[in-house]
């Protein structure tokens, strides 16, 4: 698994908080899909090491030495990659329901200061 770039947790919380701007989106975006192809390309080596180490090769067309199968274009679908797929679709989903929410609510009003206690006179 990929490691978490240091912004990503910062991100998220605005998000979480309802106080994620478009710019801060399209970066938390941006990181999510860097972590997803980080994650096809660490699964797809692991695949291929695997295949390596297993010894999965054919004999060559002349019966003498073995040659490697060719790898395929696609990595394998796994359990885990299904998994991490639908998160990221529902985390898209998500973080466009927050930006057209907050887009159609428009901008927080800003917190009316507290007028309840009195201010001791000098």
């Amino acid at each position: 698994m990929a490691p978490t770039p240091p912004r990503y947790p910062y991100l998220v919380g605005r998000l979480r908080g309802r106080q994620i701007t478009m710019e801060e989106a399209a970066e938390l975006f941006g990181l999510m899909e860097a972590m997803l192809r980080a994650n096809a390309i660490a699964a797809a080596q692991t695949a291929a090491d695997a295949a390596e180490v297993s010894g999965t090769s054919t004999p060559g067309p002349s019966g003498g030495t073995p040659t490697a199968p060719a790898s395929p274009a696609v990595p394998p679908v796994t359990d885990e990659a299904i998994a991490l797929g639908l998160l990221s679709f529902g985390v898209g989903a998500g973080l466009l329901a927050a930006i057209f929410k907050r887009a159609q609510a428009g901008p927080p009003e800003p917190a009316a200061p507290d007028r309840g206690a009195p201010r001791p006179s000098r």
